[in-house]
């Protein structure tokens, strides 16, 4: 349906395993707390974004689920070990990769274990070309979430900064 009205890109699925339940942004929009399942869920959504002629993004890479802060307001740290962050956020993110997906949307979140800089994953080499690229093979596009939001707009002093 979709397609129908003229979309070829959808922004989902949210691929984001639900770790944290005072997290005030993902909640509901994470398919599952369970990293398998929410990796089945998102590659059959990406499988039937393609079946019908849409790219599918899948959100928000490494993932967004364990935060307690909305990245639209401020630049959420999420602390986990980069073993924990492998063995569930990511899990969804590999399900899709294998899947095909064509787009991946960063998030602008905050990653010590896999990135000791100051950066969110949108401004990131080492997660976006170490883990994304290199460590699960994605070779399709990289997509930003909205450069407006507090998590990104942060790191510059103009949008045409960023």
């Amino acid at each position: 349906t979709a397609r129908r009205a003229g979309v070829h890109v959808v922004n989902a699925p949210v691929a984001d395993v639900h770790a944290d339940p005072a997290n005030p942004i993902i909640a509901t929009r994470a398919v599952s707390g369970d990293p398998q399942r929410a990796g089945e869920l998102a590659a059959a959504f990406v499988a039937g974004c393609a079946a019908g002629g849409c790219l599918a993004a899948a959100k928000h890479f490494p993932g967004h689920g364990d935060t307690r802060g909305d990245s639209h307001d401020a630049l959420p740290v999420v602390a986990a070990a980069a073993d924990v962050r492998r063995a569930r956020e990511l899990v969804p993110f590999r399900a899709v990769v294998a899947a095909g997906v064509p787009l991946v949307m960063t998030a602008h979140v905050r990653y010590p274990a896999l990135d000791p800089g100051p950066f969110p994953a949108t401004l990131s080499q080492p997660i976006l070309q170490g883990v994304l690229r290199g460590e699960l093979g994605f070779e399709g596009a990289v997509v930003s979430d909205s450069l407006l939001m507090a998590g990104v707009r942060a790191q510059a002093d103009g949008e045409g900064e960023l």
